[in-house]
């Protein structure tokens, strides 16, 4: 929900499962509450994973977009973008791989005060030779 509380947003599946884990398409949607409209964002495009999160900034003109990536049963990514409402842009920041037989952790992710920068909590595997 934005701070001035006039939209929500979610993401929904919009396609099939794929693979063992059922990897999907997911798309992300706009609730205006004021008159109940709902809409989906076209300019984003789908992300083909899970979405785990859909945070708005806190001037309400971004969003945060948290997904996982099922590619095998030994290896999921996590991804993380941000979408611009005004320039209509998406940005990847980051993509975090883990070695084969390992798994990615995204602990948490959101916004700093100023609308503009993201903390990320990420754990990497170590990695033993």
């Amino acid at each position: 929900m934005t701070p001035d509380g006039r939209r929500v947003y979610f993401a929904s599946n919009v396609g099939w499962g794929v693979g063992s884990a059922g990897s999907t398409t997911s798309a992300i949607f706009e609730v205006e509450v004021t008159n109940v409209r709902v809409r989906a964002l076209g300019w984003l495009g789908t992300f083909s994973g899970i979405v785990q999160d859909v945070r708005p900034s806190p001037d309400g003109k971004r969003l945060l977009i948290v997904l996982t990536r099922h590619v095998s049963n030994m290896e999921v990514q996590t991804l993380v973008y941000t979408a611009d409402s005004a320039s209509r842009q998406l940005r990847e920041l980051v993509r975090v791989d883990a070695g084969k037989g390992r798994l990615s952790v995204l602990d948490s992710a959101c916004w700093l005060a100023d609308s503009r920068h993201v903390a990320l909590s990420v754990a990497y595997p170590a990695h033993r030779t």
